[in-house]
């Protein structure tokens, strides 16, 4: 059994700053969603450029990120205590926790 050793293939730079990007998720092999340290989640290409950004509803940072089977974007929101759906710049909350925070 061998092991495929990882490389660096790119280096992208963000506007998050050094260690404030949080999550990634791969839309497609050419584009990928990142949330960081702020209230904004931003789609961006592989050469870097920045293809569509959502502001969460809350205002809040979203704590983590992921894609659907249908590509739609989904955002955790700790401070409201819910999941929310971005699906064509719309925003609908999916899930209200109560008794706990989403994190992750």
């Amino acid at each position: 059994m061998s092991l495929i050793i990882p490389y660096i293939t790119q280096t992208i730079e963000t506007t998050y700053g050094k260690n404030n990007l949080f999550c990634v998720a791969c839309l497609s092999d050419e584009a990928f969603w990142t949330c960081g340290n702020e209230d904004i989640l931003k789609l961006y290409n592989l050469d870097g450029q920045l293809l569509d950004s959502v502001q969460t509803q809350s205002g809040n940072v979203p704590r983590d990120i992921a894609l659907s089977r249908m590509g739609d974007l989904l955002y955790t929101d700790y401070i409201n205590r819910c999941v929310n759906l971005v699906n064509g710049g719309e925003i609908r909350q999916l899930i209200r926790l109560d008794g706990w925070r989403p994190h992750g």
